[in-house]
């Protein structure tokens, strides 16, 4: 029986023991170690996936360490960049391994100060890490602000995850910073050219910059310092030059007020002005002179309301040059209808003139008829009127006196008036031929010597005959005169200045007008001077 209860003791003690043995190996966590868990990557590093190690605890306390096997991770990739999370499986527990693939796990930290001042040695950091602050820099005059990225002062416990090029910034001492900015304010003055600028426009400026200076030296801030400079500068610069005030003028004028091509004259003035103040660098013109110049051309370019009235002017005399061109025309080179033809064009081209609105138009309208004038066809027998009008020249007018030039031209005239109706088919050969045989009858200069010489002698003769018989029909009126002796001497005067005219005559025709105008007035003459002398 103490056999028995001794057995049963003894395998529950061993049934006790093996359920502790099973107990002490279920596993209570499984982490990734805590340290030397690699957390950046390069990108397309080579990384043996084993050296991840597992913290697998047991429900009785103890720890081992696991190595992860391709087998127990998925989605771990280093080909890409980015933030990336893997998943490792290990018996029942599921863990998730967060990490970084950059393109370097180095990164370099530039520090950027004056030339003047000390080199700061760059920092070699790593990816996720802090950057260590160096000393402030110090620069005489003026007070260090802090490293900046950009216009962004850097925080240096923020990890860092690019290559920074940082750079030092100062602000100058508020008294120094004064004293440079009423130097930039002097300097800015002395660059602007006075010419440019009306006399009290200049003066203007003198006035804002002084005015400028003294609220700088009473700012209190660099920024102050700052916002009062731009306001002066802005201030100066809203300043009209001669420039300015050239394009404020030339902004009241509209372009429809101008036909185009007189608007665009006024443009060409705007954009001399404006290059010739714009590039000035002494000499003359000066801007003052441009300027009035070119407000005054302004005012000479012709508006439409200006130019409608010079239209009223411009079309009374193209109407009259068109008249006056209508009659110069050669009407013996037309027919009966062009002529009519073209005294239509006339009609309507005088009626277009007159409806027209600019000068432009009238004289377009002018020159179209003047074009439609030279358009008309000549007539068929155009070359022969031609030819007697050569034959003429070959004659040569001045073997004529001009009564016998007046004949030839008559002549001409004539025959060409006989020719400018027919057509082409008729034979007009002799009637140029009957035509020049008239002209060649013209008795030329030398032919009429001979005639005009026995001509003014018997004129002369018989105005004496005459005179003599005038003065004894009168002579009882002329002796009864109380200066009857003045009045003979001034009758007397009279004859030979007739005399003198008839003498003078070229050719027999002119001899003979001469003549038969002394002898028609003489009579009269006589008498006027016998009633004068009679007061």
């Amino acid at each position: 029986m103490k056999r028995r209860v001794m057995l049963f003791f003894l395998s529950f003690g061993i049934v006790m023991t093996l359920t502790s043995c099973f107990m002490a190996t279920e596993i209570v966590s499984v982490n990734l170690a805590s340290t030397d868990v690699p957390k950046v990557f390069e990108v397309n590093e080579s990384f043996d996936i084993n050296s991840l190690q597992l913290e697998v605890t047991y429900s009785d306390g103890k720890v081992f360490d696991v190595s992860v096997d391709e087998s127990m991770i998925t989605d771990f990739d280093l080909t890409t960049i980015g933030t990336k999370n893997a998943i490792i499986n290990y018996k029942d527990f599921v863990l998730t391994y967060t990490y970084q693939v950059v393109e370097s796990k180095y990164l370099i930290v530039k520090f950027n100060t004056d030339e003047e001042l000390p080199k700061i040695e760059d920092q070699l950091v790593c990816y996720g890490d802090v950057v260590t602050k160096p000393n402030d820099p110090k620069k005489e005059g003026f007070t260090f602000l802090g490293w900046f990225v950009d216009d962004i002062i850097y925080d240096f416990n923020s990890n860092v995850t690019t290559n920074l090029n940082l750079v030092a910034k100062f602000r100058k001492i508020l008294n120094v910073y004064q004293t440079e900015v009423v130097c930039k304010l002097d300097e800015f003055v002395n660059q602007i050219d006075a010419r440019l600028y009306p006399e009290d426009g200049f003066l203007e400026i003198l006035t804002i910059i002084e005015e400028g200076k003294n609220a700088v030296s009473k700012a209190t801030t660099n920024e102050e310092v700052d916002d009062v400079y731009n306001q002066v500068i802005e201030q100066a610069k809203a300043v009209k030059n001669f420039c300015n005030l050239f394009l404020d003028i030339f902004a009241t004028y509209h372009m429809d007020d101008y036909y185009s091509e007189e608007w665009e004259k006024m443009i060409a003035i705007k954009n001399l002005t404006v290059e010739t103040l714009n590039t000035y660098k002494g000499g003359a013109p000066l801007p003052v002179a441009t300027y009035f110049n070119a407000v005054d051309d302004l005012t000479k370019v012709v508006t439409k309301e200006q130019d409608h009235e010079l239209a009223a002017y411009l079309k009374t005399t193209k109407i009259m040059e068109l008249n006056k061109y209508f009659t110069a025309i050669n009407i013996e080179y037309y027919t009966d209808d062009a002529l009519t033809f073209m005294y239509n064009i006339l009609e309507e081209g005088i009626n277009t003139i007159n409806l027209a609105l600019s000068r432009k138009d009238v004289v377009n309208a002018y020159l179209e008829i003047i074009e439609q004038f030279n358009a008309v066809d000549k007539c068929p027998k155009y070359s022969d009127i031609l030819e007697l009008l050569a034959y003429i020249d070959v004659l040569d007018l001045n073997n004529y006196y001009a009564a016998q030039q007046e004949e030839l031209k008559d002549i001409y005239f004539e025959y060409a008036n006989s020719l400018r109706n027919m057509s082409s088919e008729e034979d007009v050969s002799m009637l140029l031929e009957e035509a020049k045989q008239k002209m060649d009858e013209v008795i030329t200069i030398q032919e009429d010597k001979v005639i005009a010489d026995a001509l003014l002698k018997k004129c002369l003769e018989d105005f004496s005959l005459f005179y003599e018989t005038l003065l004894a029909t009168y002579e009882e009126q002329i002796n009864a005169l109380e200066m009857a002796e003045y009045a003979l001497e001034e009758i007397e005067m009279t004859y030979q200045n007739y005399v003198n005219e008839i003498s003078m005559a070229l050719g027999s025709a002119a001899i003979q007008a001469t003549y038969d105008e002394a002898v028609a007035n003489l009579e009269e003459n006589i008498l006027m001077i016998i009633e004068m002398y009679s007061w």
